[in-house]
């Protein structure tokens, strides 16, 4: 490919950090939404375990 330069480990490592910077914010996103649900009066009905269906409970019902 014209114009297409073989990635350096710089790259590479920028590349991964910024991925795992993702993921981690995703994580805590996902752990605030969680604690928001535990400290909610109606979370106790949800099992108050971490399930892809906690949307439906609580405060979003």
């Amino acid at each position: 490919m014209p114009g297409w330069r073989r990635p350096t480990w710089s790259v590479v490592a920028d590349c991964t950090r910024s991925w795992n910077q993702a993921a981690l914010g995703f994580v805590d996103a996902l752990q605030a939404a969680y604690d928001l649900m535990a400290s909610h009066p109606e979370a106790g009905h949800c099992g108050m375990h971490m399930s892809w269906d906690f949307l439906t409970c609580g405060a979003f019902r």
